[in-house]
């Protein structure tokens, strides 16, 4: 699985602060936002992989004579 840094959060926290004007008072709102954005493009990766995973352990259906 994936991790994703502090700083990574950070820096992406910092361009949605720029982007939204450089408002003051919302660091916490500007930190989650940029977490969530990171794990949710992070995710499709994590979700592929265990869909394989379980496509590859299912048993195959019995052919018919």
């Amino acid at each position: 699985m994936t991790q994703i840094s502090t700083d990574e959060i950070a820096k992406r926290a910092y361009e949605i602060w720029e982007a939204d004007g450089c408002l003051h008072g919302r660091d916490v709102d500007y930190w989650l936002q940029a977490e969530a954005q990171l794990v949710a493009t992070a995710a499709p990766e994590v979700t592929r992989g265990r869909a394989s995973e379980t496509l590859a352990a299912e048993p195959s259906a019995p052919k018919k004579p």
